[in-house]
């Protein structure tokens, strides 16, 4: 669940981006809390990008784009560089120092099992929610935010997708899955219009693509909008062709989000 390696650009600079280092008070919901209070209610540092020649005090759709295990925001934005529309993309650094980055949850094989992968997933969902509610508050916004994500990013875009729907206009997780016991027993309310996209490696080993087969075809089960795309021999990372779908699918989210009505 590391940063994603991307074979065509794993050492892209920032280019021309408009950059800048924010913090705000993300509360989560009550009944999602499991951490201890003060670490559960502790400012999450972000990463502004403006892209598309955008500037930032424009009224933009809003990506909010989460990084993987060991990684930081600024690991994961080059997958921005070169995109070509207008947008404000935010990318939260995951508050538990894990290698040179961080980490927004306990993984299966650590202390505590699944039961704590799920309590921990649960956890990182509510407080990303909290951060997509207050954003549009903050910055001037066209539509309902995009939620996307690699690996435990991916692993979030899903959990945020299938349990606050209500919050996004689309979700794009790469390399994600979700734990079963956070799998939706039924369609919920505005869930039937969020496009829900995902993208995955066919050889990879760190999150089999199975899984999220399975999630998906649950999904779609209940009636959400899902697809997945899986890509043979794409291992735990981000091939040219993933970043190419990728970026077109984010272009049709932003064009959507731009195309709302304020």
């Amino acid at each position: 669940m590391s940063a994603p390696r991307r074979p065509l650009a794993a050492a892209a600079t920032l280019g021309a981006f408009a950059l800048a280092l924010a913090s705000c008070d993300l509360r989560e919901r009550p009944a999602a809390r499991n951490e201890s209070e003060a670490e559960a209610e502790a400012p999450l540092e972000r990463l502004e990008l403006v892209t598309g020649g955008a500037r930032a005090g424009d009224a933009l759709p809003l990506v909010v784009a989460i990084h993987g295990l060991g990684d930081t925001p600024r690991g994961l934005a080059p997958l921005y560089e070169g995109f070509p529309l207008p947008a404000r993309v935010v990318l939260p650094q995951a508050p538990t120092p894990h290698g040179g980055g961080g980490s927004w949850f306990p993984l299966p094989f650590d202390p505590g099992g699944e039961a704590a992968f799920e309590r921990g997933v649960a956890v990182a969902a509510a407080r990303v929610a909290a951060l997509l509610e207050a954003l549009p508050r903050e910055r001037p916004t066209q539509g309902r935010p995009v939620v996307t994500g690699f690996s435990q990013g991916g692993i979030l875009a899903f959990a945020v997708a299938t349990s606050r729907p209500d919050l996004v206009s689309a979700a794009l997780p790469i390399a994600g899955v979700l734990p079963r016991g956070l799998w939706p027993r039924a369609l919920p309310r505005g869930a039937a219009g969020v496009p829900l996209r995902a993208l995955h490696g066919g050889a990879d080993e760190l999150l089999p693509p199975g899984p999220t087969r399975e999630l998906v075809a649950h999904l779609r089960g209940l009636g959400f909008d899902a697809e997945l795309r899986v890509y043979p021999g794409v291992p735990h990372a981000v091939s040219r062709e993933m970043l190419r779908d990728y970026h077109a699918l984010l272009a049709d989210a932003v064009r959507r989000a731009a195309a709302a009505p304020p």
